[in-house]
């Protein structure tokens, strides 16, 4: 019998490996040892690979489901990025990873939302939402579910055969797409281009936004605009949620100080580490490079994984 309460790190096995897109993958895994490894949807897991005898880590959201036997995370390839591009490139089925645990407050579980949800994303930030919303529906859940998602076109939109199954199979299931480029694979949409996203927009294709709890998963510029725009329209914020890859154990309290307009002191005290840079270095390599475990989404500052306190 497998063991439920695990205690981590544990070793990940990947199982296979399926394209989504051109430029993003699926990986899914079972924990070595056979033993269960729970979450709820929407949260994201924490792993530690090596690279050249280096250690690294990142934040995935899950986008299977919590009954599912094999945990499946997607992985898009970015521009200079460092661990996606690795695990696209060279992770390969029987090769093992780390997971240091699962967290992370959004998830459909523990913020128990309206009978009305809406689920807004944009680029791979639709996997945690099509976490939630594959569990909603497959779980019988009569909620009124609506998604919108950001995308360049469909090519590049993951899950979106799946997308459109749902549509076809729950009543209680909706979803626009909001692309840069439109092409005649889209079926049955009015098209808008995500230049034109507005809370006006979203009511002209899902009703009034006070009757939905709202979940944003995206760039973090991309969350901002969201939530500026509900708060503007008068949203009651307590229904808005979004995500934010920050581990409550392995996210360090990183501080900088600026001594001189080509330099900066980078401080993280938990770890006594403290380093003069020069200014444009990446924050994530000058981190990692000083052995401080960090768990970010991307090394392009759009996860939001990072805070600094500014000193004057």
């Amino acid at each position: 019998m497998s063991q439920t309460n695990i205690k981590f790190p544990r070793e990940l096995k990947l199982v296979k490996k399926i394209p989504e897109t051109p430029n993003a993958v699926s990986f899914y895994f079972e924990s070595k040892d056979k033993s269960v490894i729970n979450f709820k949807p929407g949260q994201f897991i924490l792993i530690e690979v090596e690279i050249e005898k280096e250690k690294h880590y990142r934040a995935y959201s899950l986008c299977s489901l919590p009954s599912d036997r094999l945990l499946q995370i997607m992985v898009k390839r970015v521009k200079n990025g460092l661990i996606s591009n690795w695990m696209i490139d060279n992770l390969e089925e029987n090769m093992t990873i780390n997971c240091l645990g699962v967290e992370g407050s959004f998830n459909i579980v523990d913020t128990h939302p309206k009978d009305k949800i809406l689920l807004i994303s944009a680029g791979c930030g639709i996997t945690p939402n099509f976490a939630m919303l594959k569990y909603l529906l497959t779980s019988g859940n009569q909620s009124d579910i609506r998604l919108l998602h950001c995308a360049p076109n469909t090519k590049e939109t993951v899950f979106i055969n799946q997308i459109y199954d749902f549509k076809d199979k729950y009543d209680n299931f909706d979803y626009q797409f909001l692309f840069d480029e439109w092409d005649n694979q889209v079926k049955d949409k009015t098209k808008a281009s995500l230049e034109r996203f507005s809370t006006g927009l979203l009511e002209a294709y899902f009703g009034s936004i006070h009757d939905y709890s709202i979940y944003v998963c995206g760039p973090d510029g991309f969350m901002q605009i969201v939530k500026k725009d509900l708060q503007e329209s008068g949203f009651d914020t307590s229904h808005y949620f979004q995500e934010l890859f920050k581990s409550e154990n392995l996210s360090p309290i990183c501080d900088y100080e600026i001594k001189e307009p080509s330099l900066v002191t980078v401080k993280v005290p938990d770890f006594n580490f403290e380093q003069e840079v020069p200014v444009g270095f990446v924050l994530v390599d000058v981190l990692e490079k000083g052995g401080v475990p960090i768990i970010t989404a991307c090394r392009s500052g759009i996860c939001g994984s990072f805070g600094l306190f500014e000193h004057y």
